[in-house]
């Protein structure tokens, strides 16, 4: 294998057999492979002083290619067959070489940003579940001296990076190559002329839900009771140029034609909008955005499925990050690979150049056209799989894999309710394949294992996951 790959400031070039590594390198990673654990940040290291004192006598400097690149090589050229380094090595493990997933093409970020799914957090400060983990948050229910210190503090520590104010009404989305190097505040909205709104404050006694406060303002029936009136001073409000939270009322409101306006929905909340106006409601998320967020009931901090918000056109799908769950698994799906913007599939994309668009009663189902899939996976192999925990005979080992389609169901395109209430679970087909044995199972032998999906209906190939 040979090939160039960036090193910080600098690019490396070099052939690389993995089988060229140093006697000492190898037999330490063998040694390490061997463990019935993954290895540990300390092990890494440990790895790294080891290998690097292994190599001690070899120095490398930087010289000019005629192309203009930096190549690093040794002080002394070595032929190809020779054992690499410890940068060489690491080096060629995390470049494009070493990953198993094809490069995605470039994206084209020139749409409004209601055109994309955005990949999104929701109380990822916390550590373990939503009422008992340790977590570090602020949560500010300040007046107004306090709130004009913090739009100091934000303007000074961004300075540059906001979103500058608009002269005048907002009528427009901006694209992702408008917003490069910037940051936007959602934050809620308040028209200049009437300053005034409700803030919720603690409550001495536990709540039924856990949500952020930041969640608070538009959950509705889910709302923590407003009891103290506080007033949001103008600079706070304007913070919110391009994403200004409204509470949701419905989807005939003058709000929700505003250009600029975000409604965040829980998922309870989301389902009933979607029993009652779902067309509409894919309608909506064509031009204006959304964002949709796991339950606060949700105490272990598990996650809603996102496809099934993505699938009604929501652009943020707010998951719990710190639970690597089904849902977690399908959102890696859709961003891996991307900075965080995956362009919605052409039905799903409001006008490119008008946002005041006219909601209207198009479903998803009406939109886009439905394919009957036909799938064949086939599974050859695995290489040094981890034993569970406690195991320490391979022989004893019988490991299979599991395959799951996640495509859409029929309920999701009209209002009819959606099984589960958009709860995250096992996808819609399912086969597994027969076990095998050992760490490294070979699963292909004299008869080629496969995991077959065929003639499923109604399937939007952009927005289905294998898992």
């Amino acid at each position: 294998m040979s090939g160039s790959y960036t090193v910080a400031d600098r690019t490396l070039s070099t052939s690389f057999n993995p089988r060229s590594l140093s006697s000492p390198v190898l037999a330490y990673l063998r040694s390490i492979a061997s463990s019935e654990r993954p290895l540990s940040t300390n092990q890494l290291h440990e790895f790294r002083s080891y290998t690097s004192t292994a190599h001690h006598n070899t120095s490398s400097t930087p010289t000019d290619h005629p192309s203009g690149t930096t190549s690093h090589e040794t002080s002394k050229e070595r032929p190809t067959s020779s054992p690499i380094d410890l940068e060489q090595f690491l080096n060629y493990m995390t470049s494009s070489m070493g990953d198993a997933s094809e490069t995605l093409p470039e994206q084209d970020l020139s749409y409004p940003i209601s055109n994309y799914f955005i990949n999104s957090s929701h109380n990822t400060y916390l550590t373990g579940n939503q009422l008992y983990s340790e977590s570090i948050s602020l949560e500010v229910h300040a007046g107004k001296e306090q709130q004009g210190i913090m739009v100091e503090i934000i303007e000074q520590v961004w300075k540059g990076l906001l979103v500058e104010p608009l002269s005048g009404a907002c009528e427009q989305l901006p694209s992702p190559n408008d917003l490069r190097r910037k940051i936007l505040i959602k934050v809620k909205y308040v028209a200049p002329e009437k300053v005034t709104a409700q803030v919720s404050t603690p409550s001495l006694r536990r709540k039924k839900s856990a949500s952020s406060s930041s969640d608070s303002d538009d959950q509705g029936s889910e709302d923590v009771k407003k009891t103290k009136k506080s007033s949001i001073i103008k600079s706070l409000s304007a913070l919110g140029v391009y994403t200004r939270s409204y509470h949701f009322k419905d989807l005939s409101s003058p709000e929700a034609s505003a250009p600029c306006h975000v409604f965040s929905l829980s998922e309870k909340k989301f389902m009933d909008v979607h029993e009652t106006l779902g067309p509409t409601l894919f309608s909506h998320n064509r031009n204006y955005l959304m964002r949709a967020f796991p339950s606060g009931t949700r105490i272990s901090s598990s996650n809603l499925d996102p496809a099934v918000f993505w699938r009604s056109g929501v652009q943020i799908v707010a998951l719990n990050w710190q639970k690597y769950d089904a849902g977690m698994m399908l959102n890696e799906g859709m961003f891996a690979g991307t900075p965080g913007w995956v362009l919605k599939p052409k039905e799903y994309r409001g006008q490119h150049h008008d946002q005041n668009a006219v909601v209207s009663n198009e479903s998803q189902g009406d939109a886009i056209a439905h394919q009957t899939l036909f799938l064949s996976i086939q599974v050859l192999a695995a290489h040094n799989l981890p034993l569970p925990t406690g195991d320490r005979k391979p022989d004893g080992f019988r490991p299979y894999v599991k395959c799951e389609l996640h495509v859409e169901r029929p309920e999701e395109r009209t209002s009819a309710p959606i099984e589960g209430g958009g709860k995250s679970k096992d996808g819609e087909y399912k086969t597994k394949t027969k076990t095998s044995r050992g760490i490294d199972p070979d699963f292909g032998g004299e008869r080629t294992e496969r995991a077959d999906f065929l003639n499923v209906p109604g399937v939007v190939e952009e927005l289905s996951f294998v898992r």
